[in-house]
């Protein structure tokens, strides 16, 4: 039967009397056996209204014959039965039931994601978690459950983001600065880096690699600060542009792109990794707006058109695993990338 991970919420009325309800109730059902059961552990609210009572939170995990979809389905029967009402995204609820993992698969459906999108950051996830399921794999990342909360225990306290060129990441990174102090790193793509012919040769990507890696290395990088550190760009990028960045007028070469993963992989053991990697994306049909940091000279045809090659360039990248968490997020919503962005912040602490 196929293992999955749920995570148990609640910070409305009794608790814990909630959770331990929807334990018995997904141990009642005939198709469903629970094998593993977290400790309860109280947590502070992330995201949504303002003062929220804390949350009690816990994992269970189960061997079950039901679909994803039917499984959902039971789920939110359980909540429903409990009292939960659903107004307002992360707001206050009696009880909070979400599908963590599915085995190994990854679902994609309008009304569920396998894989949790933020599963793999979430501290109030990962410790519970890990107590009954440290063994079980996060199919995008490659990572065990356990490999993650040892990840967010030991990383950098640092967040990269990264996008297609256009969509404001520089802005999203100064602001998190702004918010929550610490250090700001800023840095631009090669293919804008002042440069009298424009060149993109084997030497020059392998320079420019070299010195990014340099930016995150003792003593520039301090591993062990507490303080939060935020780059508007992910030296893992280097990855897409050497096999797949076009330039205004050509394309980096197979030399130069062998060079940089063997560079990257020497790179793995000296330089910060960041905690989590934070991609900022548009729909390929939404025109990017002109961010300041965005050369007034590069036309917007370039710009969707290197957006593209970008997107699934890092897609393919990502999808290979070994990277650590990531988490998408749709730039077009200007509001929602914030909320998102703060709120990841706050739950890795």
């Amino acid at each position: 039967m196929p293992t999955c991970l749920i995570a148990l919420g609640s910070n409305l009325g009794h608790r814990k009397s909630a959770l331990q309800g929807a334990v018995a109730s997904l141990s009642a059902h005939e198709a469903v056996q629970v094998v593993g059961k977290s400790s309860w552990h109280q947590t502070a609210p992330v995201g949504g209204p303002a003062d929220q009572a804390e949350f009690v939170n816990g994992v269970v995990r189960l061997e079950t014959d039901l679909p994803p979809s039917a499984l959902l389905a039971l789920l939110q029967q359980i909540e429903t039965a409990h009292g939960r009402e659903r107004h307002e995204r992360w707001a206050a609820r009696s009880l909070d039931l979400d599908l963590l993992l599915y085995d190994e698969q990854v679902i994609e459906t309008p009304d569920l994601i396998v894989p949790h999108p933020r599963m793999s950051f979430r501290r109030f996830v990962l410790e519970p978690a890990a107590e009954v399921a440290a063994d079980m794999r996060h199919p995008q990342i490659g990572w065990t459950i356990g490999q993650l909360l040892h990840h967010l225990d030991t990383a950098a306290n640092y967040l990269a983001l990264t996008s297609p060129p256009g969509v404001g990441k520089t802005r999203l990174a100064r602001r998190l600065h702004q918010h929550f102090g610490g250090k700001l790193i800023q840095d631009r793509p090669l293919w804008q880096q002042d440069d009298p012919d424009g060149s993109l040769s084997p030497s020059r990507q392998i320079e420019f690699f070299h010195r990014r890696v340099a930016i995150f290395e003792p003593p520039e990088f301090d591993k062990g600060s507490k303080s939060f550190v935020v780059s508007d760009f992910w030296l893992g990028e280097s990855l897409v542009s050497s096999e797949d960045w076009p330039s205004i007028e050509e394309k980096p070469d197979v030399e130069a792109s062998e060079s940089i993963v063997e560079l990257w992989r020497d790179a793995q053991g000296r330089a910060a990794r960041p905690k989590l990697i934070l991609v900022l994306d548009a729909p390929p049909e939404t025109p990017p707006e002109t961010p300041p940091e965005t050369p007034p000279e590069t036309p917007l045809k370039m710009q969707l058109e290197t957006g593209n090659v970008w997107r699934r360039s890092l897609k393919r990248l990502l999808c290979q695993g070994q990277h650590g968490p990531v988490l998408w997020l749709d730039a077009t919503d200007a509001n929602l990338v914030w909320t998102e962005a703060t709120a990841a912040v706050v739950a890795m602490q």
